[in-house]
C-alpha cells in the first residue's frame, strides 16, 4: 500500500461513520473504533478476494 494511504483510508472511514452515526470518533467516541476491523490483504489470491465484497458509494467512493 502506498505511503500513508492506510491513514487517508482510515480518516476517510471514520468521517464516514461520524456523518452516518452522529458519533465523533475523533474526541469522545474514539474508543468505539476498536469495534471496527480496517483490513488490507495485498497479497491475497482469488479464492480470498472471493470473501470480501467490499462497495463503496456515494461522494467519498474514493480518495
Amino acid at each position: 500500500m502506498a505511503e500513508g494511504l492506510d491513514r487517508k483510508i482510515a480518516e476517510a472511514a471514520c468521517q464516514s461513520l461520524n456523518a452516518g452515526t452522529g458519533l465523533d470518533f475523533a474526541s469522545l467516541d474514539a474508543w468505539r473504533i476498536g469495534d471496527f476491523e480496517f483490513i488490507c490483504i495485498p497479497g491475497q489470491n482469488r479464492a480470498e478476494k472471493s470473501k470480501y465484497n467490499i462497495t463503496l458509494k456515494g461522494d467519498d467512493a474514493s480518495l
